[in-house]
């Protein structure tokens, strides 16, 4: 887990901003950000950062984006829980324009260990589509 420093103040009453990889990967990292005013937190946010490779497409950096709605949306502890989409539904209404793709994931969990994970995308010019993905929650299994 590495951090960076985006921007720092070096007055205890200007806003400081700083970002950190919380879970780097090879083609996707998790991102969090901080906005520090007056020595105390005022803001935090956390955001998935695709690693561009060369000549991928827009619609495969939103698929990608749309398969981790179950995992931006859980309902519980990544560290205690699984959640397994066997598949996953994504019906768009056109194609993506630039890099920057917005998901507001949610998920719902049945008490016989089934949910369902869904999620509205969206690009700088407004709404793309959705995504959809029925999942298997399951405990953890302890490691001996």
């Amino acid at each position: 887990m590495g951090s960076t420093t985006v921007e720092r103040a070096d007055s205890f009453y200007l806003p400081v901003t700083e970002a950190q990889v919380v879970r780097s990967g090879r083609r996707i990292e998790l991102v969090e950000a901080k906005l520090w005013a007056n020595g105390r937190l005022a803001v935090s946010a956390t955001a998935w950062r695709i690693r561009r490779a060369s000549g991928s497409l827009p619609i495969q950096r939103l698929a990608v984006v749309a398969d981790s709605v179950n995992g931006l949306s859980a309902e519980l502890p990544l560290s205690d829980w699984t959640f397994i989409p066997p598949t996953m539904t994504l019906t768009l209404g056109r194609a993506p324009a630039g890099e920057w793709i917005n998901i507001v994931a949610r998920t719902v969990i049945s008490a016989g260990g089934t949910a369902v994970a869904s999620g509205d995308l969206h690009d700088r010019e407004g709404f793309v589509g959705t995504v959809s993905q029925p999942l298997l929650v399951r405990p953890r299994r302890l490691r001996d």
